[in-house]
């Protein structure tokens, strides 16, 4: 008996009648070679022996592929027993690699060796106990398994994968916390407000003085600063004549009553350092008799500031008289001023130069600094339109007086919204610079709530200091103080206050005012700041010696009480509304 004949007889011996029984082994068949016809087309014949470790099972259950097993001791024939199996098939199959059972305790495993070939033969030779090869195939024992490998197994097996599974999660955790901290970053540049953009005199507030010293507003730069100013403004710092104090004797020079220069650029200094602004008033009388412009003011369009300087000094017939103005500015940007009020320019509103002149001083100033004229400029070249419109680009804010001495809100009223309306009220790059000729505080209350840029000018009413030291604050500040601080705080975050105007959707070429008049008698008035998608406000003024009893739901409903006799953040309702004579209230009304 064979050795396969064996090895199956004593795997039918040691059969359990409980146990699953797997492949059935008939000795009989290991001397025939199977009919082509049990195969798969394209198969060749399998002359390899599948052995459990486990009993053979009944001889009717036959596994599809193992039909019959040729006996060890005659050679393969490699598929060609069986003569129709050459006609019935027209090529053989890629290989089958195989995983076998075999328990040790019964077979040599020396005995055997599965070997995979193309064309799904098998054959068993003694070959080494570790491994056989046969045609570059390997079978390699693994405890009672024997796998079979072939030379063709793809490169990535043999990649070091520990070392790649630790730097693909290194790496993905990297670009996570990459991600991560990117959005971090990006969110956290981001600005704190969406409020339109706006240059530093537009909507701001400026803090006019009538100086007394130089070295004085020294020591009170922090008091600006906590006040929010944008700009201090000085409305005269130049040698007055003796003869006619409201006249000026030069621009290149300071009164000496004030100080000299060196208390001037540490003014300029402090202030800079504590991002405050500084403003100067330039008046053209009596100094400036006509206006002159360079002669060839065409020319310099386009060149930077410094080169315009140059040519303007350096122009033919450029003498002291004729660029008296441009000098100035010149003389006066180069020691730190950051924008100019040119007074009396009405004077000129005939002067053929007058176009010629402020394009060279805004042209010298540049964007970053600021040029102011008079209301009283606009009204007297308003007949001109096509001078008005030439002009306007080239002024950034247009000083408006708000008369309130003996007149009735009515009146009030009028004026303001005369402004709003006007030209340059109506301008895209020219704003608004309101100033009231009387300082009570009602009024000042109600100037922070107009649109554009307010002058806050509070005359004497300067806190004390004990020292001139700049980090000191007022040592008992004056009680409208908080307020007057937390109503510019409002304003300077609130584009429904400061802001003149805005565009609505696909209506680019239209400006929509954002104040509206809402009522106005002789005693009353009341005005609605708003803004898309913003808090809008209202602020109501009486002018009268009178309290006011009024029915204003028509226009407003509720707020919250920000300024008034009433507890701050009370609610107030408008149906019944009242109002102290002379008193301000403002409100932030409810959505």
């Amino acid at each position: 008996m064979s050795n396969l004949e064996e090895l199956a007889a004593r795997g039918n011996g040691g059969v359990n009648n409980t146990q699953q029984q797997y492949l059935s082994v008939d000795s009989a068949s290991l001397n025939t070679s199977p009919s082509a016809s049990t195969f798969l087309p394209d198969q060749n014949s399998s002359t390899c022996l599948l052995l459990p470790n486990s009993p053979s099972p009944d001889p009717e259950l036959t596994h599809p592929l193992t039909p019959g097993l040729e006996d060890a001791s005659e050679p393969a024939d490699n598929g060609a027993d069986d003569a129709n199996s050459t006609n019935s098939s027209s090529g053989s199959s890629g290989g089958i690699n195989m995983v076998v059972m075999i328990d040790t305790d019964q077979t040599n495993t020396n005995d055997f060796n599965i070997n995979n070939r193309k064309g799904n033969n098998y054959n068993h030779n003694n070959k080494s106990p570790e491994f056989c090869m046969d045609n570059k195939k390997t079978v390699t024992k693994v405890g009672d398994i024997l796998i079979t490998c072939t030379d063709q197994i793809p490169p990535f097996v043999d990649w070091n994968w520990p070392l790649i599974r630790k730097w693909s999660f290194s790496l993905f955790l990297c670009i996570n916390i990459g991600v991560i901290g990117f959005v971090i970053a990006m969110m956290s540049t981001l600005p704190k407000t969406c409020n339109p953009p706006k240059k530093w005199y537009q909507g701001s507030v400026f803090y006019e003085i009538q100086p007394h010293g130089l070295k004085d507003l020294y020591g009170r730069v922090q008091y600006f600063k906590d006040l929010e100013v944008s700009a201090v403004r000085l409305n005269s710092i130049f040698p007055k004549d003796p003869h006619n104090q409201q006249g000026t004797t030069t621009y290149f020079s300071i009164d000496q009553n004030l100080g000299d220069f060196a208390d001037f650029e540490s003014l300029v200094y402090n202030l800079q350092h504590n991002g405050i602004k500084l403003i100067l008033d330039l008046p053209l009388s009596p100094l400036v008799k006509k206006l002159h412009v360079s002669e060839h003011v065409s020319e310099i369009q386009g060149q930077d500031t410094n080169a315009a300087v140059q040519h303007h000094l350096s122009a033919p017939g450029s003498t002291t008289n004729d660029n008296l103005i441009l000098k100035a500015i010149k003389f006066w940007t180069e020691k730190g001023v950051d924008g100019f009020y040119v007074k009396d320019l009405e004077q000129f509103h005939n002067d053929s130069f007058l176009l010629s002149s402020v394009k060279e001083w805004k042209f010298l100033l540049g964007d970053n600094r600021c040029l102011i004229v008079s209301s009283a400029l606009v009204d007297a070249v308003k007949h001109n339109k096509t001078l008005l419109e030439l002009l306007l680009p080239h002024i950034d804010l247009v000083d408006t007086l708000l008369d309130v001495n003996g007149t009735s809100a009515k009146v009030i009223g009028d004026q303001i919204a005369d402004a709003i309306t006007g030209h340059a009220g109506l301008s895209s790059t020219t704003w608004l610079h309101w100033t009231i000729n009387r300082r009570d505080l009602p009024l000042i209350y109600f100037e922070m709530l107009l649109p554009g840029t307010i002058n806050l000018y509070l005359g004497e009413k300067l806190p004390e200091f004990a020292s001139t030291e700049p980090h000191l604050v007022p040592p008992n500040p004056p009680p409208w103080l908080p307020k007057i601080q937390e109503l510019i705080a409002l304003r300077n975050n609130s584009p429904s206050i400061y802001l003149m105007h805005f565009t609505r959707q696909n209506q680019e070429s239209k400006l929509t005012p954002t104040t509206n008049i809402r009522q106005t008698t002789d005693d009353l008035i009341a005005i609605e700041r708003h803004y898309p998608r913003r808090l809008n406000y209202a602020v109501v003024t009486n002018r009268s010696n009178k309290t006011v009893h009024a029915d204003l739901s028509d226009s407003f409903f509720s707020g919250d009480v920000i300024v008034g006799p009433a507890t701050q953040n009370s609610k107030i309702f408008f149906r019944e509304f009242e109002i102290a004579s002379l008193d301000t209230i403002i409100v932030k009304l409810d959505k």
